[in-house]
């Protein structure tokens, strides 16, 4: 049985150790996109009690991919709750065991940090969550009452998945690095990934089904007019290096 969805929500901002994540409130329910790191249940168990909501309202979960800290919070709430946990069908297994997975970094210094993750968190005791259940592109959401869909955004890694409301908010989890360092005043790729040409590709699909605000899981809320300039010369660039000319 579905639920009519509603058009009145509340987007609360979660800051964790490494990562944002969304608490979607409407009258009728909550939903979450992502959970941060483990330890980080708590906090969102903490926010649903600031807000005057009970844990047993969280109707629907949506990881946007399989990396610790984006669905490592995840097994803290559901020790007090029951809800479906959405991702896309390449990460469902990794998040519902607990696995270990991640992506390469771009930069020296992000390969540094890739080598540092691969040696800490096998340690960590990851706890997969339950009620894993597999969405894909361009799946709507409205039969858990949130009117919005899934749109497949990979680039990242090889699952991730941005949820795009029908206000135009986007979550997208790494797809799109917020603002985050002091002086960096545009958005951009993410420090990790497998490709990313395949990233711009998702800025440009993002762009083009309307989404007008984008809530990264790392930096700044930004606006889809910030991203467009970044992806003009993003695509130049691309454009250069087709033609063997370097930027």
């Amino acid at each position: 049985m579905g639920f009519a969805p509603t058009t009145a929500m509340r987007i609360h901002r979660l800051h964790g150790i490494s990562a944002y994540s969304h608490l979607i409130e409407t009258d009728e329910a909550l939903f979450l996109i992502d959970s941060g790191a483990p330890g980080h249940g708590r906090t969102i168990l903490r926010a649903i009690a600031e807000i005057g909501r009970r844990p047993d309202e969280l109707r629907l979960a949506i990881v946007t991919h399989g990396h610790a800290d984006h669905f490592g919070g995840i097994a803290e709430i559901q020790s007090l709750a029951d809800f479906p946990v959405a991702t896309h069908p390449a990460h469902a297994e990794t998040i519902g065991t607990g696995a270990i997975l991640i992506s390469p970094g771009f930069s020296p210094v992000m390969r540094l940090y890739e080598l540092f993750a691969r040696v800490a968190l096998p340690g960590a005791n990851l706890t997969g969550a339950h009620h894993v259940i597999s969405v894909a592109d361009g799946e709507r959401l409205d039969c858990f009452g949130l009117a919005g869909r899934i749109v497949y955004t990979p680039g990242h890694s090889d699952g991730d998945i941005s949820v795009v409301l029908d206000d135009g908010s986007a979550f997208v989890g790494d797809t799109v690095q917020g603002r985050r360092i002091p002086g960096v005043t545009a958005p951009g790729l993410p420090g990790m990934g497998l490709d990313p040409d395949a990233i711009v590709e998702s800025w440009r699909t993002l762009l083009a089904v309307g989404v007008t605000t984008i809530y990264p899981a790392h930096g700044s809320v930004i606006s889809a007019e910030e991203l467009r300039p970044v992806l003009d010369r993003a695509t130049a660039r691309q454009a250069w290096s087709r033609n063997g000319i370097r930027s």
